[in-house]
């Protein structure tokens, strides 16, 4: 009979106490991000990341009086200003999935409520991206205001609403464990229904919800300093001398002179030919429209060649351990990724290739 060796448990702990402390750090967070907010408990609170501490929530119109022309060029021209599924969908699932984010400062003690308790905060304010304001709003010094307020929004106030979707559009769902996109993942999905998560870019960019990839696959776009806005939201507006809040706002200025950026790129300025390549394998797997409205169907190239050659029923789902069947369901999830992601790549090149390359094998069964 094998003996077990027995441990001294004060040495040990004494050996083990960083990796202690980090065990308890992870499942404090697992904890933290699994709890309720608002009127619906099965939705993650998300981490903020602001700097200011005990400030409020106030709203986006307590902002207007002092940043007049940046809150009229965000409400009116920007879509994530002018957009609010809070009142738009009334139904109780969009109310769950798509509210949360779209509520200003939702999860946090001041922040809104999906129960129409708090209309200053409808839609994805000022504060979303800022912090809470009302520290802000009395400080009696442009330091202090400085200090109260988060000018350059950190990476969490991105990665929580545009995170991974695989469990439901819920903020803070980027730091749930990973959990891979498999056949049992896809097993009640109609076929013909598989399209791309919503919103998902930071998802994209860190590898997750690929068909079968196991573990994560970051792209190096995840390793720069404050990832998102290394490269998104830096157009100086002319007219106001502000950072633009308009209607490419999101889109990103891309400076191959930038060290962050010549460390891979060598400084080169470059025609996109990462995106013509993958759009290109694209067109092979989904036809000619495979770059146009991302939740339609694709009916050409090797998706329409597949259900042609194997007389295979992608309307219905009652033939759930159909090989045939799971393998377009794989590469279909795939290709809905890259095509409704919106980057065409440059999130995540290799990340692109990989989902592309799979749903490619998959249809030529």
């Amino acid at each position: 009979m094998t003996r077990l060796k027995t441990v001294p448990v004060v040495p040990f702990l004494r050996r083990h106490a960083l990796l202690l402390a980090m065990a308890a750090f992870v499942i404090s967070l697992v904890v933290i991000g699994c709890g309720g907010g608002g009127s619906n408990s099965t939705v993650a609170i998300p981490s903020t990341g602001f700097k200011q501490t005990d400030a409020t929530y106030v709203g986006k119109v307590a902002c207007r009086d002092c940043h007049a022309n940046i809150y009229d060029q965000y409400v009116n021209e920007e879509p994530m200003g002018v957009n609010d599924p809070v009142n738009v969908h009334a139904d109780a699932v969009h109310v769950g999935d798509c509210g949360a984010c779209h509520t200003t400062g939702f999860g946090q003690p001041t922040g809104g409520q999906l129960d129409g308790s708090t209309p200053l905060l409808d839609g994805i304010g000022c504060e979303s991206c800022h912090g809470p304001g009302s520290k802000h709003l009395t400080a009696g010094s442009v330091a202090e205001r400085d200090a109260t307020i988060t000018r350059v929004p950190p990476d969490k106030t991105c990665t929580d609403c545009h995170g991974d979707r695989l469990n439901g559009n819920r903020p803070g769902a980027l730091n749930q464990p990973f959990t891979p996109v498999t056949d049992d993942t896809l097993r009640n999905s109609k076929a013909n229904g598989i399209r791309g998560p919503h919103h998902c870019a930071a998802a994209f960019l860190y590898g997750r919800g690929g068909y079968n990839i196991m573990s994560p696959m970051a792209s190096p776009h995840s390793t720069l300093p404050n990832t998102c806005m290394n490269c998104h939201q830096k157009t100086i507006n002319p007219a106001t001398g502000k950072v633009d809040h308009g209607a490419d706002m999101e889109k990103p200025v891309i400076d191959f002179s930038n060290p962050n950026c010549a460390s891979c790129h060598g400084g080169r300025a470059e025609d996109h030919p990462l995106q013509d390549g993958i759009k290109a394998l694209m067109v092979e797997l989904g036809g000619a429209d495979a770059t146009g409205e991302p939740n339609s169907s694709p009916t050409g190239g090797l998706f329409g060649d597949f259900v042609t050659r194997h007389e295979l029923d992608i309307s219905s789902n009652t033939n759930q351990d159909d090989p045939l069947l799971k393998a377009y369901k794989g590469a279909r999830n795939n290709y809905a990724y890259v095509r409704s992601e919106g980057s065409w790549g440059v999130h995540n090149p290799g990340f692109a290739q990989k989902l592309l390359a799979d749903a490619k094998e998959l249809l030529s069964q």
